[in-house]
């Protein structure tokens, strides 16, 4: 347990780089979104594969937020279950 708290306290706990890494389902679906992604930017002008970068900035931006939402709402009904466990007994 001390290790993670140290790790938390020195920022050195990175969840995120962690989720997917084994997932096969998410590699093979990643793959088949470059492929076709680099498909549809042969397709396309330069100011058309600028306006396709803003918009992949942009959702790029919005999937941060959800995650950071998703693993805050996760962490709190971890800390809210552990109490659970604990009060339940008294």
């Amino acid at each position: 347990m001390e290790d993670l708290i140290k790790k938390i306290y020195y920022g050195n706990l990175y969840p995120c780089e962690k989720c997917g890494i084994n997932n096969r389902s998410i590699k093979k679906l990643a793959q088949e979104i470059a492929k076709k992604r680099e498909a549809i930017i042969k397709q396309l002008n330069d100011k058309q594969r600028e306006e396709l970068e803003e918009y992949d900035n942009l959702l790029a931006c919005l999937s941060s937020e959800y995650h950071e939402a998703h693993f805050a709402e996760g962490f709190k009904i971890g800390a809210r279950l552990i109490i659970e466990l604990f009060s339940n007994g008294k």
